[in-house]
Formats: structure tokens, sequence, C-alpha cells
């Protein structure tokens, strides 16, 4: 099914356009906000949707669109008139047998759902949104048992992907932990056992006590002595004290022999919290390692896991109800036999392929192939587009400088 005629009174900018087309294809050229751009959406989108705020032109009562379709001796009029009451128009379709309806799904039904511009659709990958956007337009021709399946496995994939790159940042942070530790090889296979240091502690404690209590014998020992020498009426009473106090110094062991045992002691120690400092770092080093390496096995896992569901994914959509062979599509956007669906990677033969078979899809009665922009098609797109006219109506908009009319041609 190809457009006859197109019919615009009042709409935007134009005031009246009238060409009878029958089903050939076109350019159309002038400069701009003549309405190129207008007759385009309206074509693209002859169900009504996305229509302008304010449809009719400044200065008028009303406003209409007619737009006459058909194939194989049946044709249908779709018009839509606009009024200052009802800015979304009045919808009506009729046809040459006497059929006339506003119900919006014949229409529907009749030419399926908005045309796009293979250029314009591959022009979308610039950007994030755009490549969303691409892959809303593929997914809305699958069914929903094959949307659901495919929506099932991306929700596990993202599982496993958020997984995997937890796991990987463990594994990069106590990379940084085990890259710290001062340790040799063989001191991580020797591993050791921590040494009991608390006995030593408590001896170096107890001797300390001794030579302070010493100390003060010491000096009590001295006062008596110089206290006898003044009292000598308590002299013997401070004999007595002196011979018990001479007999405990004299089995006290000097402060230097107390020094000695202590320093041994506290160099026994220290070594032994140097080798339970080394023991523990081992420990905690093992421990770590132990860890990561439990995290990188189970992050190879969900890579792994990840693959496979890809492998899932691209299955689905190989046995789905896309009709491109080659194509589908994942969380960057989509891909065309292995390469990104981007314009500076895909050949315009593949571009119009796809957007052909979208538009078919979608679109499975009316053949027509809308293209924006065509003063800045290189020759081999034209080539390409003058070839498929054979088979499909083109329709080009092109901006033309010091064209102040519209102006419609062949496409030749």
């Amino acid at each position: 099914m190809k457009i006859l005629n197109i019919k615009i009174t009042n709409f935007k900018a134009i005031t009246d356009f009238d060409k009878q087309l029958n089903g050939a294809s076109f350019w159309i050229a002038g400069e701009n906000s003549l309405g190129k751009s207008t007759i385009l959406d309206l074509i693209m989108n002859l169900r009504g949707k996305n229509l302008p705020p304010k449809p009719i032109k400044n200065g008028e009562e009303k406003a209409s669109i007619k737009v006459v379709i058909g194939a194989d001796g049946k044709q249908y009029e779709i018009e839509r008139t606009f009024t200052k009451k009802s800015k979304t128009g009045y919808l009506r379709i009729t046809s040459e047998d006497g059929m006339s309806t506003t119900q919006l799904s014949f229409l529907e039904n009749l030419i399926g759902k908005p045309l796009i511009d293979p250029f314009e659709f591959v022009e979308l990958s610039q950007s994030i949104s755009g490549r969303r956007e691409q892959v809303k337009v593929i997914r809305e021709l699958l069914n929903d048992e094959e949307n659901t399946a495919i929506s099932n496995v991306e929700d596990d994939m993202k599982k496993a992907m958020d997984r995997k790159n937890e796991l990987n940042q463990q594994i990069k942070t106590r990379q940084v932990l085990l890259n710290d530790y001062d340790l040799s090889e063989d001191q991580i296979k020797a591993g050791g056992e921590v040494i009991p240091v608390t006995k030593k502690q408590e001896a170096i404690k107890e001797l300390k006590d001794q030579g302070n209590q010493d100390f003060q014998h010491r000096h009590i020992y001295e006062v008596q002595v110089e206290s006898r020498k003044k009292a000598e009426e308590e002299l013997k009473k401070l004999k007595e004290v002196e011979a018990n106090l001479k007999k405990k110094v004299d089995k006290m062991k000097s402060q230097k022999d107390f020094r000695n045992e202590i320093d041994n002691l506290e160099e026994q120690l220290q070594k032994d919290q140097e080798s339970n400092q080394k023991v523990e770092q081992v420990s905690l080093y093992v421990k770590l390692k132990e860890q990561q390496d439990n995290d990188t096995r189970e992050a190879k896992k969900k890579k792994d896991r990840v693959n496979e569901l890809q492998d899932k994914k691209a299955q689905i959509i190989k046995k789905s109800s896309i009709p491109i062979e080659g194509l589908t599509f994942n969380e960057d956007g989509l891909e065309l036999n292995g390469i990104p669906f981007h314009q500076d990677q895909v050949a315009t033969s593949d571009v119009m392929e796809v957007a052909l078979k979208i538009n078919a899809a979608q679109n499975p009665r009316l053949k027509f192939i809308p293209v924006k922009r065509g003063e800045s098609l290189g020759q081999d797109k034209i080539d390409f587009l003058k070839e498929l006219s054979k088979t499909h109506q083109i329709f080009v908009e092109q901006v033309e400088r010091g064209t102040e009319k519209l102006e419609v041609r062949v496409f030749e």
C-alpha cells in the first residue's frame, strides 16, 4: 500500500498543499520553515500521534489533512480536521465502497505503527538515550513471550554482573592490603606458632617490684645508721634494728643483678613479641589471600555466567520474530553481525535493509520510506534510494536555498 494523494490546508506553516502522487517516489524541497518536515512528519505518523500543540495556521479557524492510500485497486482516505475547540483533530477514514469510520483502531490495523527514517534511526546510536531508543524499537517487534524471556535473562545477567563488579572491587581493595605485607615466601610457607609471653612479663614485673622493695630497705638502713650516730641513747635498740636490717641486706641481690636479669628477660620478651607479630602477619596474610582466591574464583564464575546468559539471550533473539538476520542487542545498543550499529560502521545497504524490515514488520501493508535531511545524503545513499524506489515509495525532504515555495519532484 502506497500514498496516492496528500492535501494539507492551513496546517502550521502550510496554507495549501495538494499533490497527486499515485504511489511515486519524490523529493520535497525548499527553504527552511516552508513546511517540508511538517509534511514528512505527518506521513510518518498518519495515526496522529505527537501532533503539534498549535496545528492551525495563525489567523485561520480550522485546518485539515487528507491522505489517500491504496493498493490493488483498494483506496482509503484518511482525514483529520482541526478546530480551535479540538486541537487534536477529528479523524475519519472512508473508502470508495462507502465504508466510513472514526475509529483509530481501524487506522492502526490498516497502516500499523509510525514509520522510521532509516538514517535518523542509525544516527540514534550517537547517544546513550538514542541507543536505548533503538533497542526499544526492536523490542517492540518481539512478542510478549520473547520479551519476557529476554527480560528474565537480562535480570539474571544484571545480578551476575553486579556481583562480579562487587567482587572485583573487593579483590582490588584487598590486593592493596596484601601488597603492604613485608613477608617472604619462606615466611608465608613456614607459618609458625605464637610464643606465650605472659610468664616473662610477670617475671619482669616481679623483679622490678622486688628491686623497689630492696631500695626501700636500703634507704631505711641508711636512715637508721644516721639516727644511731645522733641518738646514742637508742643505740641498743637501733643496733638490734640495724642487725636485723643487715641480715636482710645481706640476703638481697644487688640492684645490678636484678637489672641484668630484667634486661635478659626483656630482650627475650622483645624477640618473642617480634616473632609473634610475624606469625600474626602470616596468619592475616593467609586469610586475606584465601579470601582473595575465593573471590577471584567466584568473579570468574560470574563472568562465565554473564557470558552464558549473553549467549542465551543471543539465542532467544536469533529464534525470535525479529525479521532481521544478524541483528541483536545488549545494554550498549544494537549490533548487526557482531558490529555495533553505528553510522560509521554499518554500510548504507545494511542501514536501509534494517529500516525496511522494521517498517515492514511494523507496517506490513505500507511500503513507504521517509528520509529527512536529503541535502546531507551522499551519492551512494541517493543511488541506493533510487534502486529501492523500484519496490518502495521513497519520500526525501531536502533544504534547498533560494527556493521560496515548496517544490515536489519525482524521485528519479
